[in-house]
């Protein structure tokens, strides 16, 4: 029978090969288009911003006038609220940014270690690649740990992702917070906890949105605390 070799029912072995591999397939398919659509965003996402920047470095001046003369409220305590957005906004660019040349230097580490190729030019696509939510710098060493593994370097294959996931992964989790709240003043856990919140409700612009809300609600909480204790100091 042309279906049977050496006892194997082929027809069944083709049928069960089918459908595995089908599914993997669309699996990989849709993070595919996942990934593909999260990119295309972060890049739509960032010449809006260079667009914007432009008419904000122009205008600043002028914007800041406007915004102080609406504000409702005494010039000191629009003076400390928008100091606090301020300082909030630059202290969380600035820790992302601090955050992603940690993660692209860690990952160059890794690869020169391991005498990899390239390990510069690996550690400079981390550092771009960490700026992208969720995915970030996994983007580089989960296929290259992938493909040492199915080269046979499993030994290396083993260590780069291990070291991805507990090093390079976590250095993000871990020093994100604390890098945010000393540049806002902010403790690190409510940063934490406001970064958590923004990605949950805002997604990505979360990183950047969550802990500006949060700087501005603990300025505004301070101002109405200040503003309480002359009045109950007279009664």
């Amino acid at each position: 029978m042309s279906d049977r070799l050496a006892g194997i029912d082929l027809s069944s072995l083709k049928e069960r090969l089918s459908s595995l591999v089908v599914p993997a397939g669309q699996q990989l398919a849709g993070h595919a288009i996942n990934i593909g659509q999260l990119t295309v965003e972060f890049v739509a996402s960032l010449l809006v911003m260079l667009y914007l920047l432009f008419f904000f470095l122009r205008d600043g001046d002028e914007l800041n006038i406007r915004i102080r003369d609406a504000l409702p409220l005494r010039a000191s305590h629009t003076a400390e609220i928008l100091n606090a957005f301020t300082v909030a906004v630059r202290g969380t660019i600035k820790g992302i940014i601090l955050v992603a040349l940690i993660q692209g230097g860690l990952g160059g580490l890794i690869f020169w270690l391991l005498g990899l190729t390239a390990p510069l030019l690996a550690g400079a696509l981390m550092a771009l690649l960490s700026l992208l939510p969720v995915l970030g710098s996994a983007l580089i060493w989960v296929p290259v740990g992938l493909y040492l593994l199915v080269a046979g370097a499993v030994t290396k294959g083993i260590i780069l992702l291990a070291f991805g996931t507990f090093v390079i992964g976590l250095a993000d989790n871990f020093l994100r917070p604390v890098l945010v709240g000393q540049s806002i003043r902010m403790p690190s856990y409510i940063v934490l906890l406001a970064t958590l919140g923004g990605l949950a409700t805002f997604g990505a612009n979360g990183f950047v949105i969550g802990p500006l809300v949060a700087a501005m609600f603990l300025t505004v909480w301070q101002i109405f605390v200040g503003s309480k204790e002359p009045h109950d100091a007279r009664n």
